[in-house]
């Protein structure tokens, strides 16, 4: 008996060891940090002097033609950095994923509650927009206005002022509004090193335990 009752109870301590090994993996999203300033061409045209005419998709639904130097032919499909040289627009390809694009600077122009916010995204080409997005992984407590504005409270602190964050967007079939994650690191005015070394919002809030967690 006391051999059944020692192994029963080195089964319980081996599980509840395994349980605090795998909560927070878990707990953790699944994330891509991606890449700056990486676009995809949607389409390449030729003019009438027989110049490369291409069409970059900047998320959102905006897509910019621009008139670009290359080292070799664009076409649709590849990722291209965006670069100035001579006062011109140039173009270098890289090789990416399609989960490192659609990753941009922000600004937070409004909190709307603990998932939802309003940006000011800079789409690069130019291009910038006023976009309602909500938070990737997360949901809204049921505990009633006290939990979300709680949650309000971290997301304000958290974000006080800064003058801007990084957001990478993904596209959400069940929603018209995209999800991001939302990365930022106060005293720090770096885009890379923020990409690179900054705070996950989004994880932070699961870890908090501000959120239902959805993913």
């Amino acid at each position: 008996d006391a051999i059944v009752k020692r192994q029963r109870q080195e089964g319980i301590r081996a599980a509840a060891i395994q349980r605090h090994n795998e909560e927070p993996r878990a707990n953790m999203l699944k994330v891509s940090r991606g890449l700056l300033h990486v676009y995809v061409i949607s389409d390449v045209r030729r003019s009438h002097e027989q110049k490369q005419q291409v069409v970059i998709d900047c998320g959102f639904n905006c897509f910019q033609e621009i008139h670009a130097r290359s080292s070799h032919e664009c076409r649709r499909g590849e990722c291209v950095k965006l670069g100035f040289h001579d006062e011109s627009v140039r173009l270098q390809h890289v090789v990416a994923r399609r989960n490192q694009l659609f990753t941009y600077k922000a600004r937070v122009h409004k909190i709307l509650d603990a998932v939802t916010l309003w940006m000011d995204i800079e789409c690069g080409w130019g291009v910038r927009l006023r976009q309602r997005l909500t938070l990737r992984g997360i949901a809204l407590q049921n505990d009633g206005c006290e939990g979300n504005n709680a949650a309000c409270r971290f997301i304000e602190g958290s974000l006080a002022g800064l003058p801007f964050v990084i957001i990478k967007t993904y596209a959400h079939d069940l929603s018209e509004l995209y999800d991001v994650d939302l990365w930022y690191l106060p005293d720090e005015q770096d885009l890379d090193v923020i990409l690179k070394q900054g705070r996950l919002l989004n994880q932070e809030l699961r870890n908090g335990g501000y959120v239902h967690n959805i993913m």
